[in-house]
């Protein structure tokens, strides 16, 4: 029987490496960032905003499902306009309505932060993975953290 511990601890380096130039491209990227705040439709990116100084605010809590209420439509719509947000994020798996919605309200953009919950076996056979997938996430973001915060 072959051994493949030298296999996998060579594949497992070489993965630590990429994760490694990730997380450098995304602390050099994101520390240069001029707005701190970005408006998706839930809390999943929670922690990357945590991890590189950002402040997520989210349309409708923990659920992608949620419907907000008219109040709380009307009081992002004033948050993206006094903090000049350009970009609102939704999800591809999930319902993007209310960030359509409120985008419209607003007068922004929309784009999309892949949490990676949806990655489906077409797009990883396409070689979509989890390195792709945040690369995307990071140039997606930067659309947001390149503009002037209007707000301190």
């Amino acid at each position: 029987m072959v051994d493949k511990k030298d296999v996998f601890e060579k594949n497992a380096a070489a993965y630590l490496e990429k994760l490694t130039a990730l997380d450098k491209e995304y602390k050099d990227t994101l520390s240069q960032a001029q707005q701190k705040y970005f408006v998706t439709q839930h809390t999943s990116f929670a922690y990357l905003a945590l991890d590189y100084g950002l402040k997520q605010v989210s349309i409708t809590g923990v659920s992608a499902d949620e419907d907000p209420t008219p109040a709380r439509l009307a009081e992002l719509t004033d948050y993206v306009k006094e903090y000049g947000i350009k970009y609102l994020y939704f999800e591809e798996n999930a319902s993007k309505s209310v960030a359509e919605t409120l985008a419209k309200e607003a007068g922004v953009g929309l784009e999309v932060l892949n949490p990676l919950e949806g990655l489906t076996n077409e797009a990883m056979k396409d070689g979509e993975n989890y390195i792709s997938v945040m690369e995307d996430n990071l140039r997606a973001l930067e659309k947001t953290t390149s503009q002037l915060q209007m707000k301190m």
